[in-house]
């Protein structure tokens, strides 16, 4: 489900994911069953930098942890 904090995989059409991905902001129920979300913000500090993210914003590195 696209739920505030899911990470989501961007594409134009079936076979055509590729590097692009998304974080959702708010839910985004529209979503569900057209992008796949293949992770999630979890920690309170994370979700509270995702507030902070602003339009033309650069990222410059991104940590996945395993799921306890």
């Amino acid at each position: 489900k696209h739920k505030r904090g899911s990470i989501s995989m961007a594409h134009a059409g079936r076979d055509t994911g590729g590097s692009q991905f998304f974080l959702c902001f708010v839910d985004l129920p529209h979503l569900d069953g057209e992008h796949t979300v293949f992770g999630k913000i979890t920690s309170a500090e994370g979700l509270s930098v995702l507030d902070k993210i602003k339009q033309g914003d650069i990222i410059e590195s991104i940590v996945f942890s395993p799921s306890l």
